[in-house]
């Protein structure tokens, strides 16, 4: 009798295992022997290495010859390129939970969340969905608004209409891929596509449980026994305890990278910020024990009591201590007065001034490090500049310049990564990328603002009758609104208004001074020849010559 499936299943799964620890003895015999001393032994670990390199990176199906990942990483990895780091995403999500970090992460989600509502109008934060080659959406087709609400309803459900009830809405999936972002700066969500591969659900996953294929930029060796699918391999695999449980292709997973980076040595992973915050979260951490245990457990006195010694014994003296100590001892014996002999009662001031013990200014040092790396002004999450006292730069203006510098170079790049991702996974595929998600309002100014802005070019280089069909009202009636309010021009048109009328008064009564000295025989002495002969008998007989 041949053997069963059984035995034939858990042969193969032997051959794996033996397979994976050969290539962990390989790793260590070649790390061995590099680090061996012996010239002969590091020359023939060296030209191993070489030739095994080159085994492992032939030439690429698509013409790349360079390299973007570590290739000895691959042949030693077990199916996925490792994260060189040496924070782990379990430290990584610890540190995040140190208090200035979790309301730096907390703020960010929740001005993320402000946008993931449709856009209600221009001045308000929110999405829309965009047809392309199309800049007005006044001009969108009855056909293409109805796409557009199917595409609205798709997101606000992450999903089709069947799946609305079980999935996370469109904000609980935003908060979670930003707060994985933020954390590992691994944000990662799954597409479960059609068989024509259009996308019939977004699901946000754990991040952190996510690693680069073996096979992910590469054609080689690692490829034996993966199966192409449209023409690529599995980009993305799924590890719990170590171990792959499932494999995704490019197009069913979004692996959100915020920091890239072409160091081949880091693998095709991000750098999270609490990478670089290492060293100040750490002092946040204890400058925070430090405080709580001063205060709980601190053993600096507030001063001495000094007894002559004089006719007083020991044993009073100890009375005295013992007595004092149960009276004015604090909390878990915190600030305990010590008694000590001298030459007379007096008491030593060992206080310090409150100033003396507060480290607020390191602190506000630390707090300033933590949001300059997350681009995020302090006074978002309620530190004002300069402490309580509100001191520092952008006090005049309750930190306005502070925080719309960290709308514009924190939050604006945060959202227009995630609409990336959402454009590329999800609407661009579902469209035949003929539509567009795009967070708005963000750039847009406010009512006010826009109010504001209208009236100041109102009074300089914009008639009234163009500021209201800028707003989609009519013009005035009669031509009343083709003028700039502006008192200068106004006073200027008065003026000129004033001098044509005192000119044509003036014109007026030349006029008429003219036709009043104008004797009327003049007029008709060319074709009266009665004016014309009294005229010459006036001249001959009266003129003297």
């Amino acid at each position: 009798m041949g053997p069963t499936q059984n035995d034939i299943i858990k042969r193969l799964a032997d051959v794996d295992e033996r397979g994976r620890k050969l290539v962990i003895e390989r790793s260590l015999a070649l790390e061995k022997a590099l680090r061996s001393g012996d010239v002969d032994t590091i020359y023939k670990a060296q030209s191993y290495f070489n030739q095994y390199i080159t085994r492992q990176t032939p030439q690429r199906q698509d013409g790349m010859k360079s390299m973007v990942m570590d290739p000895f990483e691959a042949a030693n990895s077990m199916g996925y390129f490792t994260k060189p780091a040496s924070l782990s995403f379990e430290i990584l999500r610890t540190m995040s939970r140190a208090p200035i970090i979790r309301a730096i992460i907390n703020t960010r989600k929740d001005q993320v969340a402000e946008y993931c509502k449709p856009q209600v109008d221009k001045y308000s934060p929110g999405f829309i969905f965009k047809k392309k080659g199309i800049k007005d959406q006044d001009e969108l087709s009855d056909g293409d608004r109805r796409v557009q609400d199917k595409l609205t309803e798709f997101i606000l459900n992450c999903g089709d209409e069947a799946n609305k009830w079980d999935l996370d809405d469109f904000e609980a999936f935003v908060r979670k891929i930003v707060e994985d972002s933020l954390v590992l700066d691994q944000a990662s969500f799954e597409v479960v596509p059609t068989r024509s591969f259009e996308p019939t659900r977004i699901v946000a996953v754990d991040g952190a449980t996510f690693r680069l294929a073996d096979t992910y930029m590469n054609d080689g060796d690692n490829a034996e026994g993966k199966k192409k699918v449209n023409g690529y391999l599995p980009a993305y695999v799924q590890l719990y305890q170590g171990q792959i449980v499932a494999n995704f292709y490019p197009w069913e997973l979004c692996f959100g990278i915020r920091n890239p980076s072409t160091n081949i040595y880091h693998n095709g992973y991000g750098r999270s910020e609490l990478e670089d915050l290492v060293q100040t979260t750490t002092a946040m951490l204890n400058s925070d024990s430090y405080n709580a245990k001063f205060f709980r457990h601190g053993s600096a006195p507030k001063g001495a009591l000094l007894v002559k010694k004089g006719n007083i014994n020991k044993d009073r003296i100890s009375e005295l201590r013992r007595d004092w100590n149960s009276m004015m001892s604090g909390v878990d014996n915190m600030h305990k007065t010590p008694v000590l002999d001298a030459e007379s009662v007096e008491w030593l001031d060992m206080q310090k001034n409150n100033r003396d013990m507060e480290f607020s200014k390191y602190q506000e040092y630390l707090i300033r490090l933590g949001c300059a790396n997350y681009k995020i002004s302090p006074e978002e999450i309620g530190f004002p500049l300069g402490g309580t006292e509100n001191k520092g730069i952008g006090s005049r203006t309750g930190g306005k310049e502070e925080k719309k510098y960290s709308k514009s170079k924190g939050l604006k790049p945060l959202l227009v990564t995630v609409q990336g991702w959402l454009n590329k996974y999800v609407v661009g595929p579902k469209t035949n990328f003929l539509w567009e998600f795009q967070f708005a309002g963000i750039d847009d100014e406010t009512a006010v603002e826009e109010e504001e802005r209208l009236t100041k070019a109102a009074t300089i280089y914009m008639t009234v009758d163009e500021v209201r069909v800028g707003k989609g009202m009519k013009p005035l009636p009669n031509g009343e609104g083709k003028i700039i309010l502006n008192p200068i021009i106004s006073q200027m048109r008065q003026q000129k208004q004033q001098m044509d009328m005192q000119n044509q008064q003036n014109q007026q009564e030349q006029d008429q001074q003219q036709q009043e000295n104008t004797n009327p025989f003049l007029d008709q002495q060319q074709d009266d020849p009665f004016a014309k002969g009294f005229n010459e008998w006036f001249e001959k007989e009266y003129v003297i010559k």
